[in-house]
């Protein structure tokens, strides 16, 4: 699941939503193909600008991450602190998983 997150983030990053989506449920890509084109390009500016690149990702995961599987269906939570002159924050993000035999999709 950590490499199709990764991979998954890597490709965000890099605008290529199209090859991302493949890594996601038929039903996500059904339902990202059914947007109207201006919210296809909305979600893919925002997913762009709002995801890190793969090796942020995996050292996110690898310092904090969370992996709970429950039979089909997992989750990875990952925490993310930061701390600057105004004090702190943290940032939680959470990936939803389906696993089908040796394939693992995200899901919602």
């Amino acid at each position: 699941m950590r490499k199709v997150a990764v991979k998954q983030a890597g490709l965000l990053h890099a605008g290529k939503v199209d090859e991302a989506n493949k890594l996601t449920t038929k039903e996500m890509q059904d339902q990202f193909k059914a947007m109207p084109a201006k919210d296809r390009e909305m979600m893919t500016g925002m997913a762009k600008m709002m995801t890190p690149d793969e090796a942020t990702f995996a050292a996110t995961i690898k310092a904090s991450g969370v992996l709970v599987v429950d039979g089909t269906s997992a989750k990875l939570t990952t925490k993310t602190t930061t701390k600057d002159a105004n004090g702190s924050s943290t940032e939680t993000t959470t990936q939803s998983f389906m696993l089908d035999g040796a394939t693992c999709l995200v899901s919602r």
